[in-house]
């Protein structure tokens, strides 16, 4: 074998996967407004020009043309880019003298200004206030920051860090996150920080599935009650009129249920994808029961995976269908979900 070897074209493409979106260190305490906007290839076109005006107003370098991320410093503040295939995202992180207070505090919308300033890229899916405080910042404990609402809880980083969020917008409309620094390193805050922002981002579009499927649902529920009826009607029905009346009904059942699969497959598919990611995110962080937590169902990492699907409802006579969790079928796949990721999930479904 003589001479280089010739590089498979997607070779490049594949290994820079495996960099992609890298994490920062971030010294604690830290306060991050993360937002992320629905966009399709014209809005993200409309948000990437944004971005670049808004980079050239504050004499700063504006991402390469290519880049699907990028860091940007400013003054006391910085922001992370990232555009994915359906959304797009920015993270704000304000310097320590902004974030030394009590958590939460001043409110979401009074540190805002910087995302405001740029036209929105399309409607908003998630927004979320991030708080990294130590430890010794909360003498009465985590709980006492989110009142007496329901709090998960769990510990993470092998117990260095606990992660709480009540799952539920404020009056600004951010889900609040608070993570307390037990004893994390800077670079492990960095990353622990990140794969919270993508599990709570995946939760909320793995979701997007779930009105799509309650639409579907009267319609799917029409068909089984139909079918066996038409089945039965198949088994006595004589003549060639009565025979083809009862073919074109099956056609027509047949028909709408394809429809109705078909129209919804990109959805379902991403919505694997993205719950895939979430519990990869998850495991990533080795999320445990907190220890010292107050009792209860949502202080643990089930309080939070919980969250991932629908709220459950109760159960009736009717026969239902369940899917098997994707979270149990799928290995860890990279960080960003691309709407490549969200086809092969939908073409694994049976």
């Amino acid at each position: 074998m003589g001479g280089e070897l010739v590089a498979h074209p997607w070779r490049g493409r594949v290994l820079a996967e495996l960099h992609a979106r890298p994490f920062a260190a971030i010294e604690t305490p830290r306060r991050l407004l993360h937002y992320a906007f629905a966009t399709d290839p014209e809005a993200a076109a409309a948000d990437r020009r944004a971005l670049a005006g808004f980079c050239a107003t504050r004499g700063v370098r504006e991402p390469a043309p290519d880049a699907k991320h990028a860091r940007i410093d400013l003054a006391n503040l910085s922001l992370r880019w990232e555009r994915h295939s359906e959304f797009t995202t920015y993270t704000w992180e304000f310097a320590a003298g902004d974030a030394s207070g009590a958590p939460f505090r001043p409110p979401p919308d009074r540190l805002a200004d910087p995302m405001r300033s740029l036209a929105q890229p399309g409607p908003l899916l998630v927004a979320i206030d991030l708080h990294l405080v130590a430890e010794k910042a909360l003498p009465d404990g985590p709980q006492a920051v989110f009142g007496e609402g329901r709090v998960a809880m769990a510990a993470a980083e092998e117990g260095a860090a606990l992660v709480a969020s009540g799952f539920e917008a404020d009056a600004q409309g951010f889900v609040r996150v608070l993570i307390v620094d037990r004893n994390l390193a800077p670079a492990q805050a960095g990353a622990l920080v990140q794969r919270v922002l993508e599990i709570e981002t995946y939760r909320t579009l793995a979701l997007l599935g779930l009105p799509e499927a309650q639409e579907l649902a009267p319609v799917i529920r029409r068909i089984e009650i139909e079918l066996p009826r038409l089945l039965n009607e198949m088994r006595h029905s004589e003549g060639f009129e009565a025979n083809h009346r009862l073919l074109d009904r099956l056609t027509a059942l047949a028909a709408e249920l394809e429809a109705g699969a078909a129209a919804s497959l990109y959805r379902f598919g991403a919505t694997r994808a993205y719950t895939s990611s979430s519990a990869c995110a998850c495991r990533r962080s080795a999320k445990r029961p907190c220890a010292g937590c107050r009792a209860g169902r949502n202080s643990s990492p089930a309080g939070s995976t919980r969250r991932c699907g629908p709220a459950p409802r109760p159960r009736s006579g009717r026969r239902t269908f369940r899917a098997s969790s994707p979270a149990r079928r799928s290995s860890c796949a990279p960080a960003s979900t691309s709407s490549s990721s969200a086809r092969t999930a939908t073409s694994s479904s049976p």
